[in-house]
């Protein structure tokens, strides 16, 4: 499965809007399937921007239910969260030719101290 940079945003927002701060019960995000979902919230562990506990049933679709966002992910999603500057990010990143989550931490923090600079 290839990764999916709006999923991973669609995640972290998700999960910030959640009143109690975490979650064990069923994790969704409108308009992707719970694998999509549970593939991208293992790799997000993987990456530190969610704390969740892997639930892999099948080794072919390997998956986790999220808890909370971390330190990181709070980072991240707060970079990112406004529409336009996420756009941006993406067809900036697209141009480079090259999308990790080091690069778009540094193109989201480019573009906020530019925003600054105005």
């Amino acid at each position: 499965m290839k990764r999916n940079w709006d999923l991973v945003r669609a995640i972290l927002l998700e999960l910030e809007g959640l009143d109690t701060g975490g979650t064990r019960q069923h994790f969704h995000v409108a308009g992707y399937d719970d694998l999509q979902v549970g593939y991208h919230v293992l790799i997000m562990k993987e990456a530190g921007l969610v704390e969740a506990e892997e639930i892999t049933t099948d080794l072919n679709n390997p998956m986790a239910t999220p808890f909370r966002l971390t330190w990181l992910g709070h980072e991240f999603i707060e970079a990112s969260k406004e529409p336009s500057t996420w756009e941006k990010c993406k067809n900036l990143a697209e141009k480079a030719g090259l999308f990790t989550l080091d690069v778009a931490k540094g193109i989201l923090v480019a573009l906020a101290k530019d925003a600054l600079s105005k």
